[in-house]
């Protein structure tokens, strides 16, 4: 469990943290695989994933609230990779 629980605390260490800890869950689920691997013991690599998402998603709405930045820029910001993400594949393939 957190130490933040989405509580007060410095939103930029929260944030930090918590990306931290859902590479950590990527890197398991590569390594044993969604489910686990035979005789793995221990939350399901894939949980723990949906888990880490959503406490990285709590650190963000931290930021938020904090002034860092808005809701809109969030927005905004994600739109822009999903774009850069768009164009990546679209150049890889030629067309999608």
């Amino acid at each position: 469990m957190s130490k933040y629980d989405c509580a007060p605390g410095d939103p930029l260490d929260m944030l930090a943290e918590e990306c931290a800890e859902l590479i950590q869950a990527c890197m398991k689920l590569r390594r044993f695989g969604p489910d686990g691997a035979p005789g793995y013991a221990g939350t399901k690599p894939r949980d723990e994933i949906k888990r880490e998402i959503g406490d990285v998603l709590c650190a963000v709405e931290r930021l938020i609230e904090s002034g860092f930045m808005s809701e809109g820029e969030a927005r905004i910001a994600r739109d822009n990779k999903r774009a850069r993400i768009y164009s990546e594949m679209i150049q890889r393939r030629g067309s999608l």
